[in-house]
């Protein structure tokens, strides 16, 4: 269930420079508007790195609670997303990336960079590609999220479904798969 003025968010991702931890935290640590719960999935890549995450963790406005909850199995992994408004993931660069596809197959809209192959997002109503220069922008989508109601909020995780569908469904994608695993 999605309230008003409330969002849960989530990242399934390794806690390291490059899926960009600290960014999200800093983004989070700017929203005032809304009852904003961020919980975060993935092992500790650098120590050093988690500790300045922790360190903004520890300042964060009274409206945002951050949790760490460590690894998760991967088969656990597109349950757990189906329990969050949105998979926060700013990453500095992806290939593909796996859990946001797994965001889509749980109804999960996504907040992401726009350093993915997923792109105009906006767009299809099933999430956000966002440049990482726009700090702002983050933010004020985040605010706009928490303040979204149940029926709004709705048609942005049936779309992200039908974005799961869409691409699963693709022929040539499929055809893309099997010759590289013929390569092999």
């Amino acid at each position: 269930p999605k309230g008003k003025n409330e969002l849960r968010l989530v990242s399934v991702a390794r806690i390291s420079p490059e899926k960009n931890t600290k960014y999200a935290l800093e983004v989070l640590s700017a929203c005032k508007q809304g009852n904003i719960i961020y919980d975060i999935f993935g092992p500790v890549y650098e120590e050093g790195y988690w500790n300045e995450c922790l360190e903004i963790i520890s300042k964060m406005p009274d409206n945002v609670k951050v949790n760490y909850h460590g690894s998760l199995p991967g088969e656990q992994v597109l349950e757990k997303l189906s329990n969050y408004h949105l998979m926060f993931m700013p990453t500095t660069g992806e290939n593909f990336g796996h859990t946001i596809l797994e965001s889509f197959m749980a109804a999960t809209p996504v907040l992401i960079s726009n350093k993915t192959p997923w792109l105009n997002l906006s767009d299809k109503k099933a999430g956000w590609d966002i440049p990482l220069i726009n700090s702002d922008l983050f933010v004020k989508t985040i605010e706009y999220l928490a303040a979204l109601s149940q029926d709004d909020y709705n048609i942005h995780s049936q779309k992200a479904l039908e974005l799961a569908q869409e691409f699963m469904n693709d022929k040539s994608i499929l055809k893309q798969n099997i010759r590289l695993f013929e390569n092999e």
